[in-house]
C-alpha cells in the first residue's frame, strides 16, 4: 500500500472513529431522558408504579425490536451501497414501512389494553397499555428519525435533535411534577408528545425522501429475503429477554417488577455505551464490509469485542462499588429490598449483551439473518427453561444469570461459525 492510500485509509478510520464518539455521545442524551423517567416515577409513585412502567415499557421494546429487524436494519445495511437518489427512494419506501409498523403496534397495545381491561377493570395493566398505545406509535417515529440519521452516519444532526426532544421530555416530566400527577401512564404520555417533535424532523428534511418515486411493496419483499430471519431472531431474543418482566408479576409481584425496574435503571447508566455501540457498530459494520470485505469485517469485530468487554469489566466493577449508594439517593425508601446481589447479577446479565453486538452486526452487514435465528432460538429455549426455574427458585436476581447463560451460548455459536467462514475465506 502506498503512502496515500495508507494516509486515506487512517483518515477513514479517524472518522468513523469521531462518528462513534458522537453516537456515544448521542446516546447519552436520549438514555438519561429515559433515566429521568423512570427515576421520576419510582421515587414518587413507588415500587408498583415503576414496575407498571417497566412493563410497558418493555412492550415499546418488543415493538422496537421487530421495527428494527424489519424496517432499520435492511436499511442500514443497504444505504451504504446506493447512490444519492435511490437512497432517498429507498429512505421514502422504509419511512412507509414504518408507519405500517407503528399503527400494527399501535393496534395490538390498544387490543391488549382492551382484553386486560375487560377481564380485570380494577386492575392497573388495562389503562395502562390503553394508554401506552399511541404513545408507543409516536416513539416509534421518534425512533425512525434518528435510525435513518445514524444510518447515514449524520451523527451531528441526530444528536442535535436527540439534544432537542430530551429537553422537551424533562420538561414534561417537572411539569408532571409540579402538577402532582405522577405515574407510569402520565409519564408515557409525556414520553409520547415529546416524541411527536420528531414529525417537524420529517418536514424539514423532506427533501432527503423520494415518495413520489417510492417503491414499498417491492422493497417490502426485497427487504424480506432478510429481515425475515432478523425478525425471528428477534422475536425469539425479545420474547426470551422480555419475557422475564411479564413473569415476575405472576411469579412474584408487581413490586418486585419495580424493585427489578430499579435495579435496570442504576444499570442503565451505562446506556450510552450499550446503545450508542449498537446504533454506531451497525451503520460502522455495513461500511467496513463494503469496503474491506470478509477480513476487515473479522478484525473490526474481534478488536470491537476485546474492547467492550474490558470496558463491560469497568462497568461491573462501578456498579457493584456505588450502585448501592446511587441507589438511595435516587430512590430513598422505595429503594428498599434491591442490594448489590440483584444489582451485580442483573448487571452481569444485561451488560453482557454488549458482547454480542460486534459479532451481530458482523452476520447483518453481510446478510446473513439465517445465522442470527439460531443462535436467538437456542438463547430462548435456554431463557424458557433454564431461565425461568432459576427465577421460581431464586428470585429477581436469577433473571441476570438467565440472560447471561444465554448470551453466552449465542456468542460462542456465533464465533464459531463465523471464523469457520474468515478461513474459507
Amino acid at each position: 500500500m502506498g503512502a496515500q492510500p495508507a494516509a486515506e485509509a487512517r483518515r477513514g478510520a479517524g472518522a468513523i472513529r469521531l462518528q462513534g464518539v458522537w453516537v456515544l455521545a448521542d446516546q447519552a442524551v436520549v438514555s438519561l431522558a429515559n433515566f429521568a423517567a423512570a427515576v421520576v416515577v419510582g421515587r414518587l409513585a413507588g415500587q408498583e408504579q415503576l414496575g407498571l412502567y417497566a412493563l410497558g415499557y418493555s412492550a415499546y421494546v418488543v415493538m422496537m425490536g421487530l421495527a428494527k429487524a424489519m424496517v432499520w436494519t435492511p436499511y442500514t445495511t443497504r444505504s451504504p451501497h446506493l447512490e444519492t437518489d435511490e437512497r432517498r427512494r429507498f429512505a421514502a419506501s422504509v419511512t412507509a414501512h414504518l408507519g405500517l409498523i407503528a399503527a400494527a403496534a399501535m393496534a395490538a397495545i390498544l387490543a391488549l389494553g382492551a382484553v386486560l381491561y375487560a377481564l380485570a377493570p380494577e386492575a392497573p395493566y388495562g389503562p395502562l397499555f390503553l394508554v401506552l398505545a399511541p404513545c408507543c406509535a409516536a416513539m416509534l417515529l421518534k425512533e425512525h428519525v434518528r435510525r435513518i440519521c445514524l444510518a447515514e452516519l449524520r451523527v451531528a444532526e441526530v444528536f442535535a435533535v436527540d439534544a432537542l426532544l430530551a429537553l422537551l421530555q424533562v420538561a414534561l416530566l417537572a411539569v408532571l411534577v409540579v402538577a402532582g400527577v405522577v405515574s407510569a401512564a402520565a409519564a408515557f404520555v409525556a414520553i409520547g408528545a415529546a416524541s411527536l417533535a420528531a414529525v417537524l424532523w420529517l418536514v424539514v428534511r423532506s427533501k432527503r425522501f423520494d415518495y413520489a418515486a417510492a417503491k414499498p411493496l417491492a422493497d417490502w419483499r426485497r427487504n424480506w429475503d432478510f429481515s425475515r430471519w432478523l425478525t425471528g431472531s428477534a422475536l425469539a431474543a425479545l420474547i426470551g429477554t422480555q419475557g422475564y418482566r411479564w413473569a415476575l408479576p405472576v411469579i412474584t409481584s408487581l413490586a418486585e417488577l419495580g424493585r427489578f425496574g430499579m435495579a435496570q435503571s442504576v444499570i442503565q447508566v451505562a446506556n450510552p455505551l450499550l446503545l450508542g455501540v449498537s446504533n454506531y457498530y451497525g451503520p460502522a459494520s455495513a461500511k467496513i464490509y463494503s469496503q474491506h470485505g470478509i477480513a476487515g469485517l473479522w478484525r473490526h469485530a474481534v478488536r470491537s469485542t476485546v474492547v467492550l468487554g474490558a470496558a463491560l469489566a469497568v462497568l461491573l466493577t462501578g456498579l457493584v462499588a456505588l450502585g448501592p449508594t446511587l441507589l438511595e439517593w435516587l430512590y430513598l425508601d422505595a429503594a428498599e429490598g434491591v442490594g448489590v446481589v440483584l444489582l451485580a447479577a442483573l448487571g452481569l446479565g444485561i451488560l453482557s449483551d454488549v458482547l454480542l453486538m460486534p459479532i451481530d452486526f458482523a452476520f447483518m452487514a453481510r446478510s446473513q439473518g439465517r445465522i442470527l435465528l439460531q443462535a436467538s432460538v437456542v438463547r430462548l429455549v435456554l431463557n424458557l427453561t433454564v431461565g425461568l426455574w432459576l427465577v421460581s427458585r431464586y428470585g429477581v436476581a436469577a433473571i441476570g444469570l438467565g440472560i447471561l447463560m444465554g448470551n453466552l451460548v449465542s456468542l460462542l455459536w456465533q464465533w464459531t461459525v463465523f471464523a469457520r467462514e474468515v478461513r474459507r475465506g
